[in-house]
């Protein structure tokens, strides 16, 4: 597999390859030698299909494309992916933006502002005298920067409870956590390889989660590769290869993000509600009897029917140790009391764990164990209680929220 970062494919009469093409490939001219003083790997465009079997899970790709293209500079983005000059700097700016904006998600963001910079680059020939024998290039060049705002957007998110920021006991965990979280994305959307090499991003992410930051700025920057691409193109142009430009113009990008994150304990209190209505099949009933009373007072006496069914329902499945349930205690105390008692009791209820705390209090019989509030909501859908569950593992949002 190829690991340099900077590559050029060239035809065999450049070249003799040595028996070891990974180390050594002995240059028969000079222009070999330059492109390898310059940092730059040359490889026999013949001997593409020998790195590949090197390796047989990994697909090189140049420019998404299985074939490179001959005096070409390509430039590593991650492992199998090489990009010419021309697409390099944008698939890096975008791969970045994609990863942040996934990043900023797991992290509980709220807002993202940004602003586009474009950075327009030249080089120009100031002095056009070339060897005529193709010697060597002789002549001096000016290079000018200009730059101009570009476009704005912003994005805004609702509160989710950003489960994996807030059940995550330590940094690793999280991360570990959101890479198999990503593992199933494309490489386009969201790479490992491009997180770890980025230190950019890993602060992004050190300082949301260690500093509990609210609100971040994030510089996305591309790499200025103008000089080491017009570099090449002179080389090779030294020895006849390519077409002489009196200029050479590179358009890029650097955009600022402005990211503000939901507080802590927005987030605690969201996921908290969703927990509650994700594992809690009463919320679903108590919803609809809420939104019946909000079109008309009178509504409740009628949608309440549906609590008490629950609530009878729940009594059945509420299990005391010798294995009876809480329904003929319930049946016995409906019948002692007044009617519409138990109806007007349902009214107030708003969770199953509510109803259970009041079964197990109001139909205590003696001998009946100390009620030791395992069912209390405010526990069992608390952060404590999840984090429990999971300890130093992997988040499984879904057993959380839906």
């Amino acid at each position: 597999m190829i690991k340099d970062k900077y590559i050029i494919f060239l035809r065999q009469t450049f070249l003799i390859p040595s028996t070891n093409y990974f180390s050594c490939i002995k240059s028969t001219t000079n222009i070999v030698h330059e492109l390898e003083n310059s940092g730059i790997t040359v490889i026999d465009i013949t001997d593409l299909k020998k790195f590949e079997n090197t390796e047989a899970h990994t697909v090189l790709s140049f420019d998404n494309e299985h074939m490179p293209k001959i005096n070409v500079l390509y430039i590593k983005l991650i492992e199998g992916e090489y990009y010419s000059a021309d697409l390099y700097s944008k698939t890096k700016l975008e791969k970045e933006r994609q990863m942040l904006f996934l990043l900023a998600g797991k992290l509980g963001v709220h807002t993202i502002n940004y602003k586009t910079e474009i950075v327009e680059t030249t080089i120009s020939n100031n002095n056009a005298s070339i060897n005529v024998k193709n010697v060597g290039l002789n002549a001096s060049y000016n290079k000018t920067i200009s730059k101009q705002q570009g476009i704005e957007g912003n994005e805004v998110y609702s509160n989710r409870g950003a489960p994996v920021y807030c059940l995550s006991m330590k940094i690793d965990q999280l991360e570990k956590t959101i890479k198999k979280k990503f593992d199933y994305l494309h490489s386009s959307n969201f790479s490992w390889e491009f997180y770890k090499n980025s230190p950019n991003l890993q602060a992004f992410v050190y300082k949301r989660y260690v500093f509990k930051m609210i609100e971040l700025e994030y510089i996305s920057k591309t790499d200025d590769i103008i000089d080491k691409s017009f570099e090449i193109q002179t080389i090779l142009l030294n020895f006849g290869i390519g077409i002489k430009l009196d200029s050479f113009t590179s358009v890029t990008d650097n955009i600022i993000y402005k990211i503000k994150f939901f507080d802590d304990d927005h987030l605690i209190d969201k996921l908290t509600e969703l927990a509650r209505l994700t594992q809690d099949e009463f919320v679903t009933i108590r919803k609809f009897y809420d939104s019946e009373k909000s079109k008309d007072e009178k509504n409740v006496d009628i949608v309440v029917y549906h609590i008490a069914t629950f609530v009878r329902k729940f009594a059945k499945d509420l299990l005391l140790p010798n294995g009876n349930n809480y329904s003929d205690r319930l049946e016995k105390w409906i019948n002692n009391n007044q009617c519409g008692v138990f109806e007007g009791i349902c009214h107030s209820f708003i969770s199953s764990s509510q109803i259970s705390s009041w079964l197990k209090r109001t139909l205590k019989e003696e001998g009946d164990p100390i009620d030791n509030d395992e069912d209390d909501e405010f526990i069992k859908y608390s952060i404590p209680y999840f984090k429990k569950i999971f300890g130093n593992d992997i988040i499984s949002e879904c057993k959380v929220i839906r």
